[in-house]
């Protein structure tokens, strides 16, 4: 059976606060700024776990040339809009796939990137392995995973995550696999951890609260502010106070660089 992305809830895909809000801005962010720095503009890039497709637009708009790939239709169609009405159709392509096969000619992407993506699969290192195979010797490959075993709550249960990584655990699956590391840090202390625990938590329990109760999206708890672009600038310019700490391994999360060895 295919690793799927999508957990059986009642989820309106594309419309949860993590796919628009500011915490989810500047984690894209970083990923953003990372290939930025280490990629040249028209490279092909592979967005595994595409989602709504937020951070592949993000880079078409940048000027890279983008294929995503989810295992979601829903997801597909919706980040297939979204290209559209960005008209970004000829940089930015999705398709609905399996990230441990992804059926892509070996070594033809200069660089992959992957969002909160690893710790949904059951079978994070055969994807990491695909990673390597579809990767050209020296690209780069950029994800984010949450961290911290210790701090699975309710938004991972909810989220449908098999794990939180401690940093040893992620650095080694890709050393394993061909790569060398090129930086591994941890990111989100201290605004966004009490953005998580004293906003999102909330709006989470209260969502888990809804779903039990069957009240209907047009109903639904989480505000839609969250879905401002001001708000997601903004957010992103406080939350970037945290740079600050990435040093200190009290973030809620992982960002790593790795490349593939030549």
């Amino acid at each position: 059976m295919k690793e799927s992305l999508v957990q059986d809830k009642k989820m309106n895909w594309g419309e949860e606060p993590e796919f628009f809000g500011p915490r989810h801005y500047f984690r894209e962010s970083l990923i953003v700024n990372q290939l930025k720095k280490r990629v040249e503009k028209g490279a092909m890039i592979l967005d595994a776990g595409s989602g709504n497709g937020s951070l592949a637009l993000r880079l078409g708009e940048a000027g890279f040339r983008v294929t995503g790939i989810d295992a979601s239709d829903a997801f597909v169609a919706y980040a297939e809009n979204g290209a559209k009405q960005l008209k970004l159709n000829g940089a930015v392509s999705f398709q609905k796939g399996d990230l441990l096969n992804t059926e892509l000619p070996d070594e033809t992407i200069d660089a992959v990137v992957s969002g909160e993506v690893l710790e949904h699969l059951e079978q994070d290192e055969k994807a990491v392995r695909e990673f390597s195979r579809v990767l050209r010797k020296g690209g780069f490959c950029i994800v984010t995973v949450p961290a911290h075993p210790h701090l699975w709550d309710k938004n991972d249960e909810w989220a449908g995550h098999n794990r939180r990584y401690t940093k040893e655990g992620l650095t080694n699956i890709f050393s394993d696999k061909g790569f060398k590391i090129v930086q591994c840090h941890y990111w989100g202390f201290p605004l966004v951890r009490l953005f998580h625990r004293f906003v999102y938590l909330p709006m989470v329990n209260k969502k888990i609260m809804s779903e039990g109760k069957n009240i209907t999206q047009e109903k639904t708890l989480f505000p839609r502010v969250l879905k401002s672009k001001k708000l997601h600038l903004f957010g992103a310019w406080v939350f970037s106070f945290d740079h600050l700490f990435n040093s200190v391994p009290l973030g809620i999360g992982l960002l790593m660089v790795a490349r593939k060895k030549l």
